[in-house]
């Protein structure tokens, strides 16, 4: 009977170099932990992944594991903290800004080139960022990183592009947060339904797009006048 073969593990060894500069400095155990976590991770979740899966599915003993981290939750921020500050958010901001640089003529265009970058960029980078979806939550300290990167690098631009179309009669009187907070709602409810959590079952594309735009563009209307 011929001997069982394990499915081989993902190879991340090209976002994790250019996560971390010194990666190939790396010797070939912390390597392959660092691989090993962010399959896991990735895969299974933060809570249901141990220490000791980890280590068996890199090959190494687990105390190699806590000889380089303290435990567990250090692991995961070591790898989900550069993934979200050096990798995702800088890659966003600047296709983010190339949009919001252009001009529009209607809200609605916006709104589709917004959305459209988004859909592409979550297909492109999935798997990993159904590690950053999973955990961010959890550890407050993930998500209070993102949002002083938001605020900092995407807030002033989004801001006057949407309050520019508030001038123009496109977007009712409402606060800067409030429409932000539809606008994400939306887009996010369209983007993880779609890729992360039921890919294979969908309406099609093209039809949940315009959807979304429509259910965007009518709630952020102005009242009609009586």
């Amino acid at each position: 009977m011929p001997a069982k073969t394990e499915t081989p593990l993902p190879d991340f060894s090209a976002e994790l170099e250019n996560l971390y500069p010194d990666f190939a400095q790396l010797t070939p155990g912390q390597k392959r932990i660092l691989n090993a976590a962010l399959e896991l991770f990735a895969e299974k979740g933060y809570a249901a992944t141990s220490t000791g899966a980890i280590a068996k599915q890199a090959g190494v003993a687990e105390g190699l594991i806590f000889k380089h981290f303290r435990n567990k939750k250090e692991l995961l921020l070591q790898l989900a903290r550069p993934l979200l500050l050096e990798f995702f958010f800088p890659l966003s901001v600047r296709r983010i800004q190339a949009i919001l640089t252009q001009e529009y003529h209607h809200l609605k265009e916006l709104l589709e080139a917004l959305l459209r970058e988004r859909l592409a960029f979550v297909r492109q980078h999935h798997r990993l960022l159904r590690l950053i979806l999973q955990e961010i939550w959890l550890h407050p300290e993930l998500f209070e990183s993102l949002k002083e990167q938001f605020q900092k690098h995407l807030q002033p631009t989004l801001e006057a592009q949407l309050k520019a179309f508030q001038a123009r009669g496109e977007i009712r009187e409402m606060a800067f947060s409030s429409c932000l907070r539809l606008i994400l709602s939306n887009v996010m409810g369209l983007i993880i339904s779609r890729v992360l959590l039921f890919p294979e079952q969908q309406e099609p594309e093209e039809q949940d797009i315009q959807q979304t735009l429509q259910t965007l563009v009518q709630g952020l209307a102005p009242e009609p006048k009586t």
